[in-house]
């Protein structure tokens, strides 16, 4: 469609600036104070397929706590820092050894149901693999 003759309706936001920790932690997890969500600190050690990935968090006990689970993406985009000056793009604060690589969400893409949707940690930028490719784990549950 030609632009040239069109308007267009345009909201700016902005949103206040904190450098507050949002995070606790203990030695094998990580709380966001935001979302209440309890995040594995370290990763998997290496990396699997994504019903593998399903498969191990369903699996993980850590801290006592046996109800960890893969997250979906919008879960995982919640601790993409995108203020980071390099790779990896989390809090390596918290998340210290954190791969400069992809890691598997639960949420399956719907236009191509054989894929996943991924994160990956180098740049902050969603993605996608198929399923029988082998990426990073970190394996989340509901907290707060």
């Amino acid at each position: 469609s030609d632009k040239a003759g069109s308007s267009y309706v345009v909201r700016c936001v902005r949103g206040a600036e904190t450098t507050a920790s949002t995070y606790s932690n203990n030695a094998n997890v990580v709380t966001d104070l935001k979302t209440g969500l309890v995040w594995q600190r370290d990763d998997n050690p290496g990396v699997d397929t994504w019903e593998n990935a399903l498969t191990y968090c369903e699996g993980l006990v850590l801290d006592g706590d046996n109800d960890w689970r893969l997250p979906n993406v919008k879960e995982i985009l919640s601790i993409v820092e995108y203020t980071a000056n390099a790779a990896p793009t989390i809090n390596t604060t918290y998340f210290n050894g954190t791969d400069n690589a992809a890691y598997w969400s639960s949420t399956t893409k719907t236009d191509a149901t054989t894929f996943a949707w991924t994160v990956g940690f180098d740049t902050g930028q969603m993605g996608s693999s198929d399923k029988t490719g082998a990426l990073n784990i970190r394996c989340v549950r509901e907290g707060l």
